[in-house]
């Protein structure tokens, strides 16, 4: 299933709610309305090539190949993202350029499914360790809160292209990192998030002060303002292994909302 990819047939619709602008204007805010179901109609590209509707009979067909005929497959539809524990996962650029050193290949970022992908000011890896137990606020709205590290599974072993399996990076991932790469969250305040927003850290722990000075869009904080911390290398990268509304945000949407 990893290698079959999940695309909006109507991406322009999918992106955004149709009425956000009107709910950001109540204040002190108000949740927009979902999107017509058709308007999130998918249609999946097969390891072939092909592309066939989600709700095509041929696709079930294809996915169960392989399968004793004594089981059942089935796709179900959800309303809301499906999520293994946590609404979202944030991941630093740094940890998997890091976690690359030490096993000494080239590593796809795309193995560890994160929602957001940050591109912290910071050089070393897993400096988003560090954010559990506090707020970041991205681009203009959105306060995410912190909650834990993300612990890891065999998942991120596999090529997000071939499939083919990779051990060396779980064992790493286990042995030099407690099994942990990545942070959970949970949102706090709801908005847009966009491809180069702003990261900045809000609140810290006692006597404790984030290794960071400035997100790399900009030459040096702005005076009068707490320090930015890292910029969003992208939008929304969802994990394509669960055929939800949510699958096919990829880095070719340009916003999306919260």
């Amino acid at each position: 299933m990893l290698r079959y990819r999940p695309r909006f047939r109507h991406p322009d619709k999918a992106a955004a709610p149709v009425n956000l602008t009107e709910a950001e204007s109540i204040a002190p805010g108000a949740n927009p309305v979902y999107a017509d179901p058709a308007d999130l109609m998918l249609d999946v590209e097969t390891p072939t090539g092909n592309t066939v509707a989600i709700d095509d009979p041929a696709l079930v067909d294809m996915l169960r190949d392989g399968i004793d005929e004594k089981h059942h497959l089935t796709l179900l539809r959800s309303e809301r993202a499906m999520t293994d524990c946590r609404p979202l996962s944030l991941l630093a650029l740094q940890s998997v350029r890091q976690l690359a050193e030490e096993i000494g290949t080239t590593v796809d970022k795309r193995r560890f499914r994160a929602n957001i992908y940050l591109d912290l000011t910071s050089t070393e890896g897993f400096a988003e360790d560090r954010f559990v137990g506090r707020s970041l606020h991205i681009g203009s709205k959105v306060i995410l809160a912190i909650l834990e590290r993300d612990p890891r599974c065999m998942m991120i072993t596999l090529d997000p292209d071939t499939g083919a399996i990779a051990p060396a990076l779980l064992k790493k991932v286990a042995q030099a990192h407690s099994g942990m790469a990545g942070v959970y969250g949970a949102v706090l305040a709801e908005g847009m998030v966009r491809k180069g927003d702003s990261v900045e850290l809000l609140t810290s722990s006692p006597n404790q002060h984030p290794p960071f000075h400035a997100c790399q869009i900009l030459n040096s904080p702005i005076s009068g303002q707490p320090p930015i911390v890292a910029a969003i290398s992208a939008p929304f990268s969802f994990s394509t292994s669960y055929f939800s509304q949510s699958s096919s945000l990829t880095n070719s949407i340009p916003e999306t909302t919260f």
